[in-house]
């Protein structure tokens, strides 16, 4: 007897649900089950494609694509194995076949490992020459999986990265 009075008082919740997700009126329009709804946030596919950033050198682009793809910040000894983690083997190769142009544009992609990979670059090729572009992410309060060194780490903003940059712009190399 309670097992159907559970599964009445559940059907009853989810016609609830379905009836007042759906507006009434003239002007209301069906719930498209394949339609993704429109959003504002800055790490969107259609946010992406309209402020596509064009870098310098093809190479970059495929760099790009792979940092934009990463979630964690890693250096050059993580986790239980103290292996070189993904966002620091592609920071090997972006310091050395980037330009400073590229990193400057990398500033402004709207995916925060890009972003604090443009300012790495930076501080690392001419800190000085680019102190307020890297102060410039201080206000950011994105959060990123940050794991400088070690099996420690977790989420930290992308403006306390670039301060910890600015002071330590190898804090990514173990022993640093």
């Amino acid at each position: 007897m309670k097992e159907i009075t559970y599964v009445t008082t559940a059907l009853f919740f989810i016609f609830l649900f379905c009836s007042c997700s759906q507006s009434s009126g003239k002007n209301s329009k069906p719930l498209s089950v394949n339609k993704k709804p429109k959003s504002n946030v800055a790490n969107e596919p259609d946010f992406q494609q309209k402020n596509k950033l064009v870098i310098v050198s093809s190479n970059m682009n495929n760099y790009i694509l792979k940092l934009e793809k990463l979630n964690t910040v890693d250096g050059e000894a993580v986790y239980y194995a103290g292996e070189k983690g993904d966002f620091y083997k592609l920071y090997e190769v972006i310091i050395k076949e980037g330009t400073e142009k590229d990193f400057l544009l990398m500033l402004n992609n709207p995916k925060s490992t890009v972003r604090i990979m443009g300012a790495l670059c930076l501080a690392q090729k001419n800190k000085e020459k680019y102190i307020k572009q890297i102060q410039s992410l201080y206000g950011d309060n994105t959060l990123v999986d940050f794991f400088p060194g070690g099996c420690c780490g977790g989420p930290e903003k992308v403006g306390d990265i670039a301060k910890q940059i600015m002071k330590n712009p190898k804090l990514l190399n173990s022993g640093l």
